[in-house]
């Protein structure tokens, strides 16, 4: 099954538990995402941009852009 990941700027993202990270946008919107819904690669971070899969977006609030360059990763 392919999951689509979407390039996410970032002011921090912080690792809270084995499980999960603590991220905050560059407008001081703040959230807690699983790990499961990044894409940790050799380039994971792209300049301050984190991959993250696009069906988990909508519920978080993050800011984001639909425009925002995105990946096909086969899981």
């Amino acid at each position: 099954m392919k999951t689509k990941y979407v390039a996410v700027a970032l002011k921090e993202c912080k690792e809270i538990s084995d499980k999960a990270v603590r991220c905050v946008d560059h407008n001081g919107n703040s959230d807690i995402l699983p790990k499961s819904a990044f894409y940790f690669e050799d380039d994971f971070e792209l300049d301050g941009k984190w991959w993250i899969a696009d069906w988990i977006l909508p519920k978080k609030n993050l800011t984001y852009s639909s425009n925002a360059k995105f990946i096909w990763v086969e899981r």
